[in-house]
């Protein structure tokens, strides 16, 4: 009876939501997306992370008001509003959240190690549409609530603690699976029937974190909130009495710019310079090396030397280092790496001996 009651409630409103609702949810996951896109700009301001916290609490409370309307029950005219709207907030603030991940976690992913959770976050990103009417059943919703509340912990907790590394990305979890049993006891509330499923849900969010445990320790996920900013392969860098930067490097197609690897050539016995800039966000300053490998004639990759810096957080455009080697012919990279051995970044390269160096161009870095 209650619930013949409820559509009676705003009649017009309510056929017009459900005439266009396979129309609607996609415009608005899109708009989540274009919203994030013109508003986050740093993973360590105060205004982003208020943004994707904002999407958050939006899902949160859209799951819990569309629980609140399975009830028998007929609630205030308010409440009533804002079950209607419930499923219509959900998916805007969902295309926004993961947006938000999409540009923040590829800012900080090294293609080369990092792509299978690459793939995952763009699958379900671009996914999603399908998945519209999965965002109606409550396994769904609380699974992908989940992920998402532990995605933003990842990074917002390193920047809160101005520490990076496994013990805080550990803290991370256990603060997202603390958060995840108040949210789950409150939707209990919103709908008693759920209780039921409890145990499952527990289990499922103690899966998802043991995956993400896991892919962390593989070098899965990137090291977020580090990311390069930018990094080059040079015959030379040099740094003048005012701290700026200058190299020289080999005049380079339009079109050459945009390729991942790099064509040095080097006399015999000559230097090679390797550049990154790194940025690290304002209070976390840690350690990071630049690993220089070499293939050999197997195909394996094998290491050449290593050498260690400290980057001070804080610069827009990164803290920027560079180190060197005198190499050999063949396949080369340098991967820049965390204390921990994370992975952010690889700049691949290949060295080819010449009895004369082609001209060289000044470039300010």
């Amino acid at each position: 009876m209650a619930l013949l009651s409820r559509k009676k409630l705003f009649p017009h409103t309510r056929e017009y939501l459900t005439k266009h609702k396979r129309r609607i949810s996609p415009a608005l996951f899109f708009s989540g997306f274009v919203f994030d896109l013109f508003t986050l700009n740093r993973v360590d301001t105060l205004f982003d992370n208020f943004i994707l916290l904002g999407h958050l609490v939006v899902i949160t409370l859209s799951i819990i008001f569309i629980h609140l309307g399975k009830r028998d029950q007929v609630f205030s005219s308010f409440t009533e509003r804002l079950i209607l709207f419930a499923p219509f907030t959900l998916v805007f603030s969902f295309g926004g959240v993961l947006s938000g991940f999409v540009i923040f976690y590829t800012k900080s992913a090294s293609i080369f190690s990092n792509w299978p959770f690459l793939l995952i976050l763009y699958v379900l990103f671009i996914s999603s549409e399908i998945l519209f009417s999965k965002y109606q059943q409550t396994m769904f919703q609380v699974g992908m609530w989940f992920a998402a509340t532990l995605s933003f912990t990842i990074f917002f907790i390193p920047v809160i603690t101005k520490n990076v590394g496994p013990w805080t990305f550990l803290l991370s979890n256990i603060i997202s699976v603390f958060v995840g049993w108040i949210f789950i006891h409150m939707l209990i509330k919103a709908y008693e029937p759920i209780r039921r499923r409890l145990a499952m849900v527990k289990t499922m969010f103690v899966m998802i974190s043991l995956a993400f445990i896991a892919a962390y320790f593989l070098n899965i996920i990137p090291p977020i909130p580090l990311s390069m900013n930018e990094s080059g392969i040079y015959h030379l860098v040099s740094r003048d009495a005012a701290g700026t930067l200058t190299a020289r490097a080999e005049p380079r197609g339009f079109f050459e710019k945009f390729l991942p690897e790099t064509d040095i050539s080097i006399t015999p016995g000559s230097q090679v310079y390797g550049y990154t800039a790194v940025f690290s966000p304002a209070g976390i300053n840690t350690t990071l090396q630049h690993v220089w490998e070499y293939k050999d004639t197997g195909g394996r990759w094998k290491e050449f030397s290593r050498s260690t810096f400290a980057v001070n957080g804080g610069r827009l455009g990164g803290f920027r280092w560079y180190s060197f080697v005198s190499p050999f012919e063949g396949e080369w990279r340098i991967r820049t790496l965390s204390i921990y051995g994370q992975e952010i970044g690889q700049t691949p390269f290949t060295v080819t001996f010449v009895n004369q160096v082609p001209p060289l161009e000044l470039i300010e870095l």
